[in-house]
């Protein structure tokens, strides 16, 4: 192309073209999965739509295109290093949902290549799998040379993993040039599959076809679907012709950004030079390292991801801690660095306007990481500081530095790096260089004559990391439900204003299985009726409970066309019959209450607490409310008592509530809650819009209270962290739900908070901590709070208990000790019986350090089991060559025993006590001393 297109430009074309062909463009989602435990990040572009290719949920349309923000943990180590590796980055995508298959994927594929790209067909070339010879075809038909196009087998054309959804793909690859060619391999490079950067691979294309049962046995999906990615990056590098991805627009000004207050400069010849400069090389990727890793940690942080020790935090923290340490080598202060924060935000805002709302948010929380980053820096030179006086920094040392104290494992790897490649001056001043601009401290160090175990090292650090991943999987697309995703159009519908239904027609059964069937007799089945007053689990919402006739209904579900499907117990029923149906009235007005209470909540949190609070999913259930948000820090006590308040105030105002219909726009307009998801767009009239008060409207399919009074009381039972700044609270509602609370758990909280204090009455002992809850107005204190102090007043009481424990303890060795120390013998021995064995071992420890030249010999017979101790004082022991195994070896094979111990002192059982032969072994210690 003549003019070069910039990274947006590049995202429109894509995005307009797939829309001109009937495409529903779906909006880049949460790098936080919604509703996936498979995942902890979003890591490609088909990864937010799994639902609409299982045939859980109905897609907004059969074709959908996007451009989805990833993040991907294990090429971290690779940024930097190679051309194209990021943690963040964007998958453009088109997507056929049982639509189109092969013949039009491939047409669009070629069009927006060779017509709209404008891409020339002598540089594009093209992988098949060695089967599909009509893939082959259609890309020769559709301009493709025919010479480019390479066939090749299941390793390297045929996606899937494990069992599930899987097929054959197509790779769409650009030849970059021979200036990309170090070796002038020429096309050996593409045909032979030999990692290079010449043919860089922009598009692959999987034609999702058969399903793989987990033993390599396919048969055909019963709904065939098209998944495509192509990365925005690469695609940037290849349309502006530049030598790595770090050298498109998307990030070139960025790094203009830190030369600014950096000096060190980036070098853009670099990439095609021969001989690379180590330092050079270290500068490059500190660049590189920065921009992508601050763009990754943005972009999760206005998502509601905050750093932390675990999950996804730990990746966070993890980023950015590696960007800090690149900063520091750049000299680039963390004032400076927003600058860098502004510059990516700027950069990217067009896309994605929620970044500039966050703005503050994500400096603020990167400001908190920097702190701790700067402690923990601090205290592993200490430790290290320590460790360099040996001369030597064994393997040993330097794991634990790392995996305790928190040295950069970067620093360690850059070091290996250079001076196991040749420890010659100019190594050696960078390394020394690279350790010391993170040194707190003034006084330089210097690694010349250190010796460090790198090799032994490595192997201690690559099996730690086996063991922290020995958990993780892959796992692939969900499988199809065949009978579900073919079920007819059928004229089924759910009223939400009635709790019984007479008269309605038993429209499809299925047995347990999901087999369709015509009657069923005495077992479980999944029933749908023409109409039904059974809500079925959806928005966080559980389902209704009740009865099909005299035959239980335990659970409720949606097919992926919207029918409501009924889990029946032991159920009996044929196609065509009338049924009578009936939901559990008390149940269903409970979930109401608890449902509108959730609303409440919500915007009680965002008006008492912060706006800036992002719901992450609810849950509403007869027993409780969850709400799940993300919030870079734990709410006080104040702020929940407020929300609190602020609920009960709204639940008093006995405000009519109201159900509207509505456009999207105008429910935007009256400013209601939602998740505006292309899927609100494409549906046909209007959104089912919650008029619960003038601070609470919300886009909502749920069954809700027709007066705010009718909730009846409200109260936070809980809020617990999921990590990485995400909380979740939980609440009930209804006069029911409270005093059920109220009198089991809070009634059982203040009997704790009152038995810990006549506990520590008995104790007889002051504490200033205990003292000061002692005057605790525990009826003005929320739940959560008194929660926490009995658990302060738990944990100090069974601290004071051991305390009095080890007073006693030592009150009575010392009595025993005082019997030890009586004795003016070189050598005593002692029968006792039931002594304490803890006492017992206390009391001799002072006995030893107290009668400094004698040898005990203590039996103790407790429940049975004959104990022996055999000590005395260690120097004493030293200095006269005593070594109390040998004779613990003698007394274990004369008594049948067993034991052993340190030299000074060994301890075990015997089977019987022999006065004479235990005599004999203080004889012979006699006889050596003397």
């Amino acid at each position: 192309m003549s003019k070069k297109l910039t990274t947006n430009e590049i995202r429109k074309l894509w995005l307009d073209f797939f829309k001109s062909k009937n495409h529903t463009e779906v909006e880049s989602k949460s790098l936080i999965p919604k509703n996936d435990d498979s995942l902890l990040w979003i890591n490609s572009g088909v990864a937010t739509l799994k639902t609409f290719f299982s045939g859980k949920e109905n897609p907004p349309s059969k074709r959908l295109t996007n451009s989805q923000r990833c993040l991907r943990t294990n090429d971290i180590e690779n940024v930097g290093l190679t051309s194209r590796h990021h943690t963040f980055f964007e998958m453009l995508g088109n997507f056929s949902i049982g639509d189109y298959f092969r013949k039009e994927a491939i047409e669009f594929g070629a069009e927006l290549v060779f017509k709209v790209f404008k891409l020339d067909p002598k540089k594009i070339y093209i992988t098949v799998y060695e089967e599909d010879q009509e893939s082959f075809d259609l890309w020769v038909k559709n301009g493709a040379i025919k010479s480019h196009i390479l066939k090749c087998d299941k390793s390297r054309n045929f996606w899937e993993i494990g069992s599930g959804p899987c097929g054959p793909c197509t790779e769409i690859y650009y030849d970059r040039g021979e200036k990309y060619d170090f070796q002038k391999l020429g096309e050996k490079l593409f045909f032979e599959d030999i990692e290079n950067d010449r043919y860089i691979e922009i598009w692959n294309i999987v034609f999702s076809e058969f399903n793989n049962d987990g033993k390599n046995n396919y048969t055909k999906l019963a709904r065939q679907n098209i998944d495509t990615g192509a990365g925005l990056e690469r695609l940037a590098c290849i349309l502006q012709d530049v030598p790595t991805n770090y050298d498109t627009d998307a990030f070139v000004n960025v790094r203009s950004v830190i030369e600014k207050y950096s000096n060190k400069k980036y070098d853009n010849n670099l990439y095609f030079e021969s001989k690379k400069d180590s330092e050079k090389v270290f500068i490059n990727k500190c660049f590189s390292v920065i921009i992508d890793h601050f763009k990754a940690v943005i972009f999760a942080i206005s998502d509601g991801a905050l750093p932390s020790n675990k999950d996804r935090g730990y990746i966070l923290r993890k980023l950015l801690r590696r960007s800090f340490l690149y900063l520091n080598y750049l000299k680039v202060s963390f004032e400076n660095s927003k600058e860098i924060i502004n510059t990516i935000i700027s950069n990217n805002e067009t896309y994605y306007p929620y970044l500039k709302e966050n703005l503050n948010n994500v400096i603020n929380t990167i400001k908190l990481e920097y702190d701790l980053y700067c402690e923990s820096i601090n205290n592993s030179f200490k430790k290290l500081n320590e460790l360099l006086n040996k001369k030597l920094l064994d393997a040993s040392d330097l794991f634990n530095l790392v995996t305790t104290y928190g040295f950069p494992i970067e620093i360690v790897q850059s070091l290996q790096e250079l001076l196991t490649q040749s420890k010659d001056a100019k190594n050696l001043k960078l390394a020394e260089d690279i350790i010391n601009s993170i040194n707190p401290s003034d006084k330089k160090i210097s690694i010349s004559k250190l010796k460090i175990e790198f090799d032994e090292f490595e192997k201690l650090f690559d099996e730690h990391r086996l063991i922290a991943n020995a958990n993780a999987s892959v796992k692939g697309m969900e499988n199809q439900n065949e009978e579900l995703l073919n079920l007819p159009t059928l004229d089924s519908s759910f009223d939400y204003e009635i709790e019984s239904v007479k008269n309605s027609k038993v429209l499809k059964i299925f047995d347990e299985n999901w087999k369709p069937v015509e009657e069923i007799k005495n077992k479980d089945c999944w029933v749908i009726l023409d109409k039904t007053c059974f809500f079925a689990t959806t928005g966080g919402q559980e389902h209704d409970t009740g009865k099909i006739n005299k035959f239980d209904v335990v659970d409720v579900i949606k097919s992926p066309q919207g029918y409501h499907l009924h889990k029946v117990v032991k159920g009996t029923f044929k196609i065509g019959e009338k049924v009578d149906g009936q939901i559990n009235s008390f149940d269903r007005n409970i979930i109401r209450k608890q449902h509108s209470s959730e609303h409440l909540m919500h915007s009680a949190l965002k008006r008492v607490v912060s706006p800036t609070i992002k719901q992450e999913g609810a849950f509403k259930s007869i027993e409780k409310i969850t709400l799940d948000f993300s919030f870079n820090r734990k709410l006080t006590y104040k702020e929940i008592l407020g929300v609190e308040k602020e609920v009960k105030r709204i639940i008093a105002t006995k405000n009519p509530t109201q159900v509207l219909m509505k456009t999207l726009d105008e429910a935007k307009e009256m400013g209601a809650i939602g998740y505006f998801e292309q899927v609100y767009k494409k549906i046909s009239g209007k959104l089912r819009v919650l008029y619960l008060c003038p601070e609470s409207i919300e886009i909502c399919g749920g069954t809700h209270v027709y007066n705010t009074g009718d909730i009846e009381d409200f109260m936070v039972t809980g809020l617990t962290s999921k990590g990485s700044g995400s909380w979740r609270i939980e609440a009930v509602s209804s006069n029911y739900l409270v005093d059920k609370f109220k009198n089991n758990v809070i009634k059982k909280a203040i009997d704790d908070f009152n038995n810990y204090f006549k506990k520590y009455k008995e104790l007889n002992i002051k504490d200033d901590e205990v003292e000061k809850y002692k005057k605790t107005d525990i009826n003005s204190i929320h739940y959560l709070e008194l929660k926490e102090i009995n658990e302060i007043l738990k944990n100090k009481i069974n601290t004071l208990v051991i305390r009095k424990e080890k007073e006693n303890l030592s009150k009575e060795s010392n009595e025993i000790k005082n019997k030890f120390t009586e004795v003016k013998e070189s050598t005593k021995l002692f029968l006792l019986k039931d002594i304490d064995r803890k006492l017992l071992f206390n009391s001799l420890v002072l006995a030893i350090n107290e009668a400094k030249s004698t040898v005990f010999l203590v039996i103790n017979e407790v429940d049975g089991v004959i104990q022996y101790v055999l000590c005395s004082n260690e120097s004493f022991a030293k200095n006269n060559n005593l070594d109390f195994n040998l004779y613990a070896k003698d007394l274990n094979a004369k008594l049948g025993g067993k034991g052993g111990g340190r030299s000074y002192l060994v301890q075990g059982t015997i089977l019987k006590i022999d006065e004479k032969e235990l005599n004999k072994i203080l004889d012979t210690i006699n006889a050596k001393l003397k």
